[in-house]
């Protein structure tokens, strides 16, 4: 990305707003000025993920919400997916797209960027590519069954592979096995090695069950103890 291009457009937003207004802490416009042009030249720095997010908003969001209507979008981060009715006009939109982010000083990875064919029940067909990932999520056709208890096949997400074994090595790096003297709620209060361990066992528990009332070594609504 060019830095370049990155500052006109914080510029052109700092721009726009109203400057002849003090903001909510009572600053002038002229501290405000100046605070504004430390952070146009802050580029590469801890908060390059959040101007980063700021160029894609004017090169891609604002861009396809003008040329490409019609056209539903997702975006997160530098992913994104567009929803298009057939083969030809995903093409058509995919060139247009890099197209675009060449203007921008961007390029589509080609490893990533491909057309995916949707196949459920009401779409039969056949084609190189029916899945894809986003976000943590393997997006493809699987079998389901609908509220008549009936089967079908439809377009749908489930975790990804690759996110599975992310989430394994996670837990498996916590070494519970050498913590069998503890107890869940015991285990839930460890820092700082294990600060992801009690937002998931605040999930997979009922409600109360980490309360403090709790007693040591139980779980609070389940009967006797419970200890890993």
């Amino acid at each position: 990305m060019e830095p370049p291009r990155l500052r006109c457009v914080i510029r052109s937003r700092f721009h726009n707003s109203d400057q002849g207004r003090p903001d909510r802490r009572g600053l002038a416009p002229a501290v405000l000025h100046q605070r504004r042009t430390q952070v146009i030249v802050c580029v590469r720095g801890v908060i390059s993920p959040l101007l980063a997010n700021l160029f894609l908003h004017y090169a891609f969001d604002r861009w396809m919400a003008t040329q490409n209507r019609e056209l539903p979008f997702e975006r997160f981060a530098d992913d994104a997916i567009v929803h298009c009715r057939t083969e030809q006009q995903a093409q058509e939109v995919q060139a247009a797209i890099a197209a675009r982010l060449e203007e921008c000083g961007l390029e589509l990875p080609p490893e990533k960027t491909k057309v995916v064919y949707c196949k459920d029940d009401d779409r039969r067909g056949t084609y190189s590519n029916e899945k894809f990932d986003f976000l943590g999520y393997t997006f493809r056709p699987r079998r389901s069954k609908s509220r008549k208890r009936k089967f079908f096949i439809n377009f749908s997400p489930a975790v990804s592979d690759k996110a599975v074994k992310a989430i394994c090595t996670e837990i498996r790096s916590w070494n519970l096995h050498l913590r069998s003297d503890k107890s869940i709620k015991d285990l839930s209060r460890v820092q700082p090695d294990h600060s992801r361990l009690a937002p998931v066992l605040r999930t997979v528990l009922p409600v109360g069950a980490l309360s403090a009332n709790a007693p040591t070594g139980s779980i609070a609504g389940l009967p006797g103890r419970a200890e890993i």
